[in-house]
């Protein structure tokens, strides 16, 4: 399941590179993407709340979306959707 989960988060990192407003940290190596983003941290968290997606609150403004067993290429798609409409 490793490599799904690497290439899942390789798939939210390319994705999030095409939308202005959100800052890729780095290219991901293992299943972790950091990326911030030019929006309201209060309405993003809304917005993943309400679409059933747990994220934490940002650290410092960076937030961390973490690829593993249960997280789908779908559920990816649900996270790009409310990252933008938060921005």
């Amino acid at each position: 399941r490793l490599p799904e989960d690497h290439d899942n988060a390789k798939y939210l990192a390319n994705e999030l590179k095409k939308i202005e407003g959100v800052h890729l940290m780095s290219e991901p190596e293992i299943s972790m993407v950091f990326f911030r983003l030019d929006s309201d941290e209060t309405k993003f968290m809304s917005l993943c709340k309400e679409a059933g997606i747990l994220i934490n609150p940002s650290d410092r403004g960076i937030y961390r979306a973490v690829t593993h067993v249960g997280v789908e290429k779908e559920d990816l798609d649900v996270l790009i959707s409310c990252i933008r409409q938060a921005l």
